[in-house]
């Protein structure tokens, strides 16, 4: 766990790195949060070390950066676009995103991210721009919120329901234009579970 402090030295070095693309230095980090001293903010930044939220770059003037993946943060990749109403194509981006750990459960499996298009899950809080965390799985059941993978129709995010020999695609939308979708078991693929999100802007 990190003390208040460190947790104010972290904040602080991440928006510095988002802006800057390059870590502060201690003097900036002494300076930015009031600490006295260069030797305080390196007494912090060596505990983030530590714990493994940093790590030093060798031989640079600014060594300060942050490590892929710590205690509370992984790292995952985005995998494209996803569709709240008619199925549209997603494809990898080539791109990663730090999330934390809480929307991952407890952290164990292979995660990815989709930004999300459309309407057609506003009543399940899933709004247009959103990044969707989907955690893939082989077991589905009633009511989960998963994406669907199409035949030649690219990739959909809806509730599944198993209704023996068919699989209803159920939006959740305040748009009555939306409807479920109903495929065969063959003509669709189940490529894993929503898990959480993280809204446009925050």
């Amino acid at each position: 766990m990190l003390t208040k402090r460190q947790k104010d030295v972290l904040d602080f070095i991440t928006q510095y790195i988002d802006k800057n693309g390059y870590g502060p230095t201690l003097n900036e980090i002494n300076i930015k949060l009031e600490m006295g001293s260069a030797s305080a903010a390196h007494q912090h930044v060596k505990a983030l070390e530590e714990k493994g939220y940093l790590k030093k770059l060798p031989n640079q003037t600014r060594a300060i950066s942050l490590t892929d993946e710590t205690p509370e943060i992984r790292e995952i990749p985005i995998m494209g676009v996803i569709a709240m109403g008619q199925p549209i194509e997603s494809y990898d981006t080539g791109e990663k995103i730090k999330v934390p750990l809480f929307l991952l459960g407890k952290g164990l499996g292979e995660f990815y991210a989709l930004q999300a298009f459309g309407d057609s899950m506003d009543q399940e809080g899933i709004l247009d721009g959103d990044l969707i965390i989907i955690k893939k799985s082989e077991s589905y059941h009633d009511g989960d919120v998963v994406v669907a993978q199409l035949q030649d129709k690219g990739a959909t995010l809806k509730k599944f329901y198993n209704h023996d020999n068919k699989i209803e695609l159920r939006p959740k939308s305040s748009n009555i234009f939306h409807k479920p979708i109903f495929v065969d078991w063959g003509e669709v693929e189940i490529q894993g579970k929503f898990c959480g999100l993280i809204r446009k802007g925050n």
